[in-house]
């Protein structure tokens, strides 16, 4: 058949397509930062593959548009397993992304105030504060189902937005990363997407 494309020629075109250099600097910043704050977690998930971590970016156009880079792994240390979620968005002001009927993971919080008045429930602590780099930081530990503790830090800069939550994945072990190490995590400049 000449003149038509064959499979192998399309797949030739996909493969060559452009690498998201954000997402790969972001990918690398990730993994060295939790390998230097926990050098003996061992990181699996469908979001590291060959052994490097993927980040996913995604763009959704629709009533409130936004970039999103994310990346969900799987985290394992001596004493047990836990899930670590990672989500940056470039460009964001300073402004909650939230309704009620909203999970938390998706949720962008600013403050404290902004947390209780809508998920005040038993088991939950928020603390917030500024950043000593101009950056609102957010910090909940909630009790979920079944003994499954999850913390969450939101780091929001000027011209970014970066989360990282982690949580157990029995109730007889704690989660992988204390607040404190998310918080150190979260509050990475490096992380912030350009």
């Amino acid at each position: 058949m000449t003149g038509a494309t064959s499979f192998q020629d399309l797949r030739l075109t996909v493969t060559r397509a452009p690498l998201d250099a954000n997402a790969l600097r972001l990918a690398a910043v990730l993994e060295e930062d939790l390998r230097a704050g926990r050098p003996d977690l061992r990181i699996t998930g469908s979001d590291y593959a060959d052994g490097v971590v993927a980040i996913r970016h995604a763009v959704d156009p629709g009533i409130n548009p936004y970039d999103r880079y994310g990346a969900t792994l799987q985290l394992e240390d001596r004493a047990g397993a836990g899930t670590l979620m990672f989500q940056a968005l470039p460009g964001r002001p300073l402004t909650p992304l939230w309704s009620p009927n909203t999970a938390l993971a998706r949720r962008w919080l600013v403050s404290c105030e902004q947390y209780r008045g809508v998920l005040s429930r038993d088991g939950r602590q928020c603390s917030d504060n500024d950043g000593p780099d101009g950056q609102r930081i957010v910090v909940v530990t909630e009790l979920l189902v079944d003994g499954l503790v999850r913390h969450q830090a939101f780091v929001g800069w000027p011209d970014a937005q970066v989360s990282v939550a982690v949580w157990n994945s029995e109730a007889s072990v704690a989660a992988p990363l204390t607040p404190t190490q998310l918080v150190a995590l979260a509050s990475d400049p490096r992380l912030a997407p350009r």
